[in-house]
C-alpha cells in the first residue's frame, strides 16, 4: 500500500476520484464480484481501527456470510493467510458454515476476521478449532 500511494502522490485527486469510481463496478480478475471483498475490506479495517478504541462492529450476519464466502476460497489472495483451513466455521447468529474438521464458532463478524488473518477475533470466538491458531 504503501508503494502504491507513492507511486500515486503525484496524480491530482480529481483523477485519484475518477479512478476510483470507475473501478468501483469492476469485477476482480478471478471472476468473482468484487463487492462482498470491497464490503470485506470495509469490515475487516473498520474493526482493525474501532475494535482497539473499544468500539464494536456491527454488521448484518447476512451481509458478513456474503463476505465470508467471497474470502473461503480467496483468503491467501485477500490476506495471504488461511487459518481457518483444516476448520469447520460455524456462524452463531446466522445459518452460515462452511468447511470440515474441529469446529470454530462465533458470530459472523469475528468469522470473517478469522478469515482475514485478525487475531483480534480469537478471544471472541470458542470451539476445539481454536487450539493451534
Amino acid at each position: 500500500m504503501s508503494k502504491a500511494a507513492y507511486r500515486l502522490s503525484a496524480e491530482p485527486v480529481p483523477e485519484l476520484v475518477d479512478r476510483l469510481r470507475r473501478a468501483a463496478d469492476e469485477r476482480l480478475h478471478s471472476g468473482s464480484s468484487a463487492k462482498p471483498f470491497g464490503i470485506g475490506d470495509i469490515l475487516v479495517h473498520r474493526a482493525d481501527a474501532f475494535r482497539p478504541l473499544g468500539h464494536e462492529v456491527e454488521v448484518v450476519p447476512a451481509v458478513a456470510a456474503a463476505v465470508l464466502d467471497a474470502y473461503w476460497d480467496k483468503a491467501r489472495m485477500v490476506v495471504h493467510a488461511a487459518p481457518h483451513r483444516g476448520r469447520r466455521l460455524v456462524a452463531a447468529d446466522h445459518d452460515w458454515s462452511r468447511g470440515s474438521g474441529p469446529e470454530v464458532r462465533g458470530r459472523t463478524i469475528d468469522l470473517v476476521l478469522l478469515v482475514a488473518n485478525r487475531r483480534q477475533a480469537l478471544s471472541s470466538l470458542e470451539g476445539p478449532g481454536l487450539a493451534g491458531l
